[in-house]
């Protein structure tokens, strides 16, 4: 956790950067898209929420209290689980680009759940 009084630069950047991501993906849950693409959409919007939450502690432990450590784990365990079947589906078809693709989404979530 940061403070804005500790690292002023660190937290406004990261709340910068966290605030932008959410709004991209509320950007793109605004487009026309299939329902992969919204459920990817929607869960990229809900992690964009968590690490701005991460950024300073009251709202990180306002928000384990309301939802606890280990539905935010399995959320983000399921969410890596899409993303690998994303990746495994792209690879059956050949789409290599896109499963790669898909491979780092995968590791990004679980990464949140690690």
């Amino acid at each position: 956790m940061f403070t804005l009084a500790d690292t002023p630069v660190k937290f406004v950047g990261l709340l910068v950067l966290f605030l932008f991501t959410a709004i991209w993906s509320g950007v793109e849950l605004g487009r026309r898209q299939t329902g992969r693409q919204r459920l990817s959409n929607l869960l990229h919007l809900a992690m964009s929420l968590v690490m701005l939450a991460m950024v300073a502690q009251p709202t990180w432990h306002a928000l384990l209290r309301t939802i606890g450590m280990p539905a935010l784990l399995g959320f983000f365990g399921i969410a890596a689980a899409w993303f690998v079947f994303l990746a495994v589906d792209a690879a059956r078809l050949g789409r290599r680009r896109s499963a790669l693709h898909f491979v780092g989404h995968a590791a990004m979530f679980g990464a949140m759940a690690w």
